[in-house]
C-alpha cells in the first residue's frame, strides 16, 4: 500500500510507516517516495514504483549524523 501524505495529514506518518506502508510527500521541486528503512517490503515497494533495478541503491535522507550513522555504523576519522 501506498499512502500520499499532505501538509495537513502529517500525523499518519509515524503509524503508515509503523505498518510498512510507502508515503508519498511533496519536497520543494518534486515528490518523494519513502518508507522505513528497516522494513524490506516497503524498500521493495520503493524499487517496484520507481522501476528501479535491484542492483541500484536508493538515497536515505538523515536528519543529522547520528541518524546516519545509526544506520551505517561509525564513520571513519577520514569522512
Amino acid at each position: 500500500m501506498c499512502v500520499i501524505i499532505l501538509e495537513q495529514d502529517l500525523e499518519n506518518i509515524i503509524p503508515s510507516l509503523t505498518l510498512n506502508h510507502t508515503i508519498v510527500f511533496p519536497t520543494d521541486t518534486v515528490y518523494g517516495i519513502g518508507g522505513c528503512i528497516q522494513s524490506p517490503s516497503a524498500i521493495k515497494r520503493i524499487y517496484d514504483i520507481k522501476h528501479r533495478p535491484s542492483e541500484k541503491s536508493l538515497i536515505i535522507l538523515c536528519a543529522n549524523q547520528k541518524q546516519m550513522e545509526d544506520i551505517v555504523g561509525p564513520l571513519s576519522p577520514e569522512v
